[in-house]
């Protein structure tokens, strides 16, 4: 099985083949702004923020995560080559996508050791 990866999607284009949408206006959007967006936040400050709050859900909801398991993930987000990663000073991810994609990682090598 190919793991599943991030993929840039521009709106009101299709969406790509086995990808699910997440999106700020959808049900897995980031709801932490960046400045330049009319935001208040760095786009490091947004990601920690997100990732806090995705791991107190997961905390309260071992599953929540689940309806993504497989498929890659769409996001309007630059991707790594857009934003010039040689550039880019900062050591987290670059969207809330990629945080999905190392949560659901995670849960399903503990699920695979757990039996």
């Amino acid at each position: 099985m190919t793991e599943p990866i991030r993929v840039r999607w521009i709106p009101y284009k299709k969406l790509p083949p086995n990808s699910k949408l997440v999106t700020r206006k959808t049900r897995w959007g980031n709801k932490y702004k960046m400045i330049k967006h009319g935001g208040k936040y760095s786009r490091e400050e947004c990601l920690k923020r997100f990732d806090k709050d995705l791991d107190r859900i997961l905390l309260r909801n071992p599953h929540h995560l689940d309806e993504l398991f497989g498929y890659n993930l769409a996001c309007s987000c630059m991707t790594a080559g857009e934003l010039k990663m040689k550039d880019y000073k900062h050591s987290y991810p670059h969207c809330h996508a990629d945080i999905y994609l190392d949560k659901i990682k995670e849960i399903r090598k503990r699920r695979l050791r757990s039996g």
